[in-house]
């Protein structure tokens, strides 16, 4: 998105095409970001099984863990878990029998019924948590249904789901089928009446489609979903493309309510990046391409955190950080150092947990944190903070002639530092201008552009934690 600034106006022929701009600009605010500042709030005390899912409950205000080695379910004081169903049923591996008994499922806050819906795992059915206790829904004429729930998507562990504000469903995409093929079919779930129903949306000219649904995203598990509130998007990324390898893709994809759309494709520069083998044509303005990762929303600094994962069965094992702002991906915790993340013949990021994949992580509004627990054999908890700063200064400074009008353009910062811009601050020679972030035209003030007379233009762009460093453009007007 270009911005524009400040249109000066003189009598005549004022600024010619030959006014020697020469722009003067700091390397060192481009690396102007959000930090994140991880925290090992425990060493255990809960089974941080793979394959298990986080929600928070607004309605009792806790952070849920339904757990996938037991399917044991805890809730998180802000430093310690507590297990809220049968007491020592997390003894043994599937000892908890009063709820699902799943794993690689998807948990999400539905606020229609004001209840905690698991869906996915190794069946297909659907449970809804109340606070206390499960129970089976969306099984209608087949009560108690595990695998074969005829009015719901087919069994799919590693499903991707998340709530979707705009239209008040669940969205569940992807997952993999019991012939080990990956899905790419996408299903909603609704809460109407007291009543669950699933419908597929996404099938417009391939009614049924389960494997190739033209119009969506390429077949994917263990991937991540979540709701972005600063873009008010359902943002898709990673998960395994090719069944059975987990090879990792690293294209992102947002669900609009009625279509996908991939919007790290570069405007179709890259059309298609991520769609097969990672190695074969990733987006190159993404994260490596992976599996298992954790990923949640963080109000911090308004953008959707990803942590760890691994891609092709241990080949790439992640510690690694980073963030999407709604329209890039950057990394948020290597200290300056951008090759760090990858353990394997690489670079572990210091002070971020140790590599993982089949992470439990949702972001606990009671702290303002990411809760992140087990995978990879782990049993630990982290907490994540992450950190805004300033952003990174206005780019490609220039002016634009006109006639006798002369317009200083600029382009949006790099990183607005995990907040919202605030505006910008401009000086052309004394005159100092402030402007606001959402206008066309700012400062449109009459200046007197003298013949020989050198100019210098400053620009900062602000957000609530400061401004930037400055972009300079600077020289004389020429007949």
């Amino acid at each position: 998105m270009v911005r524009k600034f400040a249109t000066f106006l003189g009598a005549t022929a004022l600024l010619s095409s030959v006014f020697a701009l020469a722009p003067s600009l700091s390397a060192s605010s481009l690396v102007a970001a959000p930090s994140v500042n991880w925290h090992q709030a425990t060493t255990g005390g809960v089974p941080g099984g793979p394959g298990g899912s986080m929600a928070y409950d607004p309605a009792t205000h806790q952070l849920i863990l339904l757990e996938g080695n037991t399917n044991s379910t805890w809730s998180w004081s802000g430093t310690a878990w507590t297990q809220l169903d049968s007491a020592g049923c997390n003894a043994q591996a599937w000892g908890c029998t009063n709820g699902p008994n799943e794993n690689t499922m998807e948990l999400v806050f539905d606020p229609q019924s004001q209840q905690l819906v698991m869906f996915g795992g190794d069946g297909n059915q659907t449970w809804a948590w109340n606070g206390t206790s499960w129970r089976q829904v969306a099984d209608a004429g087949d009560p108690g249904c595990t695998g074969s729930c005829t009015i719901s998507p087919q069994s799919t562990p590693g499903s991707q789901m998340a709530y979707d504000p705009a239209t008040k469903q669940m969205v569940m995409f992807g997952g993999e089928n019991n012939a080990f093929s990956n899905l790419n079919y996408t299903w909603v779930l609704s809460y109407v009446n007291g009543t669950y129903s699933w419908s597929q949306v996404d099938d417009s000219g391939d009614a049924g489609c389960t494997t190739a649904c033209t119009s969506s995203p390429p077949a994917r598990n263990v991937g991540q979903m979540t709701w972005d509130p600063a873009t008010n998007q359902l943002v898709l990324w990673g998960g395994e493309v090719t069944a059975g390898n987990a090879d990792g893709t690293n294209a992102t994809w947002i669900w609009t309510g009625t279509i996908w759309q991939q919007v790290d494709d570069g405007n179709g520069t890259h059309a298609g990046c991520g769609a097969t083998l990672p190695t074969a044509n990733p987006c190159p303005m993404s994260p490596p391409g992976r599996v298992g990762f954790g990923m949640a929303f963080d109000p911090a600094i308004g953008e959707v955190i990803v942590f760890g994962g691994m891609n092709h069965y241990g080949a790439s094992e992640y510690n690694d950080t980073w963030a999407w702002n709604g329209s890039y991906w950057h990394q948020i915790d290597n200290a300056g150092n951008a090759a760090c993340g990858n353990i394997v013949g690489g670079t572990a990021c210091a002070g971020s947990p140790s590599a993982r994949d089949t992470i439990s992580m949702a972001l606990d509004p009671a702290t303002n944190q990411i809760v992140m627990n087990g995978g990879g054999g782990q049993n630990d908890t982290w907490t994540a903070a992450a950190v805004p700063a300033v952003p990174s200064m206005p780019r490609h400074v220039k002016v634009i002639f006109d006639g006798d009008r002369a317009t200083v353009r600029w382009n949006i910062p790099a990183f607005d530092g995990g907040g919202p811009l605030t505006g910008y601050r401009a000086t052309v020679t004394h005159q100092i201008k402030t402007c606001a972030p959402s206008k066309v035209d700012w400062c449109n003030k009459a200046a007197t552009i003298v013949h020989g007379q050198r100019y210098t233009i400053h620009v900062w762009a602000l957000n609530a934690y400061g401004k930037s460093q400055v972009a300079t453009l600077s020289g004389t007007r020429n007949s």
